[in-house]
């Protein structure tokens, strides 16, 4: 571990391996008992209780990345290569196509997702399943998709958006960049949902080999408002304020993170072949708030 993160790591605690085996897992996410994650070479979807072997509930996900249940408990995915966000009905399995355009235009390639009580969803669309020729936007987008299912572009200024998360009051949306310059920005969330102008929150730089040795990536947040992402050599964890705290140094690199179990003390690593555990302090904030 790098840095001072005896408040973050619980006592004695080390990672362990809780499946392996997968080519680039991604999408960590709790609910009524299961981890949910994906493998997104393999476009497989899958579900775990701790302690047991993963078993596959869904194939051919088009490249499936974020996850995220909504209000109603739904199953929110995005499909990278088939450039599009969906819901999975958690009663009659059936999955539908919410997001897939923006002002008629296809969306790039979705990549992470989350939700708040009031319906309102948010997603990044950076660009890269889709080669430029094909590309019907110029840009990479931060949306919002409002409780009457229309999609709105919040943000256009960040070249490759990738995880995304709240605040623990819902008050402030994070977002990491990825390629070419890493860092977290921080946005406003209005009271319609809407975002404010993005500001630097964190810088969160390659490794001496670059963008191999991992980039900001997955986001989420503790109940003390710690920001936690992935990048180069682990979980980088910041403070509310932006300070960071220190590098949780992974087994493997990891491409996202989540808050598990009933407790949201479990820290997950969806790293490249395998998920890897460790336990924290502070719980995590649920997946609705």
């Amino acid at each position: 571990m790098a840095g001072d993160l005896s408040n973050i790591i619980e006592a004695g605690s080390e990672f362990e391996q809780m499946a392996t085996g997968f080519v680039f897992t991604e999408g960590p996410v709790w609910d009524s008992g299961y981890l949910y994650f994906v493998d997104i070479r393999t476009n497989l979807l899958l579900r775990m209780k701790p302690g047991e072997e993963p078993e596959v509930i869904r194939r051919e996900t088009g490249s499936g990345d974020g996850l995220t249940f909504d209000h109603n408990g739904n199953l929110l995915m995005c499909e990278g290569s088939h450039r599009r966000l969906t819901r999975t009905n958690k009663d009659t399995g059936r999955v539908e196509i919410i997001a897939e355009r923006w002002n008629k235009l296809r969306l790039n390639s979705p990549n992470d997702v989350i939700a708040r009580p009031d319906g309102t969803v948010y997603f990044t669309d950076p660009p890269w399943s889709v080669k430029p020729e094909k590309r019907q936007l110029d840009f990479a987008g931060v949306y919002r998709i409002a409780p009457d299912g229309e999609v709105h572009l919040e943000a256009d200024e960040n070249e490759f958006p990738n995880g995304l998360a709240l605040s623990t009051d819902g008050s402030k949306l994070y977002v990491s960049n990825t390629r070419p310059d890493p860092y977290l920005n921080i946005y406003e969330v209005k009271s319609d949902g809407s975002l404010g102008k993005g500001e630097r929150f964190a810088d969160i730089p390659y490794g001496p080999n670059g963008p191999v040795d991992g980039v900001p990536d997955g986001v989420k947040v503790d109940e003390a408002g710690n920001v936690f992402c992935t990048g180069a050599g682990g979980g980088w964890v910041f403070s509310p304020n932006g300070t960071k705290i220190g590098v949780i140094e992974a087994p493997e690199l990891p491409a996202n993170l989540g808050f598990i179990g009933d407790d949201r003390k479990t820290l997950v690593f969806t790293s490249r072949t395998s998920v890897y555990s460790i336990r924290v302090q502070t719980p995590g904030m649920p997946v609705v708030y």
